[in-house]
């Protein structure tokens, strides 16, 4: 069911559901992990993610590559560090 269009992008009902779970979804793992250290270095993780695509976007190759394998380093030791806390969210 379309519920309106605007230009070329459809927005349908199921798009709406969509949006809402994966609102809900982030909003519960939010109230989770406030206040934890845990948080504070998943938004640390978050920036270095998001300045490694501003850095591929503006073709900084070696920022751009130096940022990327940070990104890796962080996603494994953010797994070792606080697997307690990530139990806990599971």
């Amino acid at each position: 069911m379309e519920l309106f269009k605007i230009g070329f992008l459809t927005v349908k009902l199921i798009d709406v559901v969509d949006i809402l779970i994966v609102s809900y979804i982030f909003y519960r793992l939010y109230k989770l992990m406030k206040g934890t250290i845990a948080f504070q270095i998943f938004i640390a993780l978050v920036l270095i993610i998001g300045f490694s695509l501003i850095a591929q976007v503006l073709n900084l190759q070696a920022l751009g590559w130096f940022l990327s394998r940070i990104t890796e380093i962080w996603v494994i030791a953010f797994i070792i560090l606080f697997q307690p806390e990530l139990r806990r969210l599971l």
